[in-house]
C-alpha cells in the first residue's frame, strides 16, 4: 500500500494502466530492496496521493515507525 506500482494504482483507482502511467510520468520511482520481487517502478504513496481520483484519508509517512502524522479515525 505504501509503495504502489502502476498495476496496483490502476486497480485501486479503477482506471487503465496507460492512464496511470501518463498521470505519473513526472513522478520518481524506486526499488524496494527488501521486497525486490515487487519490481523497480514503485511510487511513494505520499508523492502520488495528489493524483487520486477520490477523497482519501492521509496515511502515516512510515508503516513501521512512529510518524509525524497518525490518522485519528475516531473523531
Amino acid at each position: 500500500f505504501f509503495e504502489p506500482s502502476i498495476r496496483r494504482l490502476s486497480i485501486e483507482w479503477n482506471i487503465d494502466e496507460s492512464q496511470v502511467t501518463e498521470m505519473l510520468k513526472n513522478e520518481l520511482t524506486h526499488i524496494n530492496h527488501e521486497f525486490d520481487f515487487l519490481g523497480e517502478n514503485l511510487y511513494w504513496r505520499n508523492d502520488i496521493d495528489k493524483y487520486t481520483p477520490y477523497q482519501y484519508i492521509r496515511t502515516p509517512s512510515d508503516p513501521r515507525e512512529e510518524s509525524e502524522y497518525e490518522p485519528n479515525l475516531i473523531f
